[in-house]
């Protein structure tokens, strides 16, 4: 998510959407590891200003698992 040509795509679409009136949802799962309380609240606001809701998870080898979930 901080590859810039990818939240440039992210930024079009959301755009797009805002210009229709159409409820823009974007999530993404990403690792926070290692992070304190307070930089994990820096990214989320950073993200959720751009309508982009994180689920994290607290280590990569959760990633999969928690995907998974998100399709049941």
């Amino acid at each position: 998510m901080s590859d810039l040509f990818q939240m440039s795509i992210i930024s079009k679409v959301k755009n797009k959407y805002n210009k229709q009136e159409k409820a823009w949802k974007c999530y993404c799962l990403m690792c926070l590891k290692n992070l304190k309380e307070k930089d994990i609240a820096t990214v989320y606001s950073y993200y959720a200003h751009k309508g982009i809701y994180l689920i994290f998870v607290k280590d990569f080898s959760e990633l999969a698992k928690k995907y998974s979930k998100l399709f049941i």
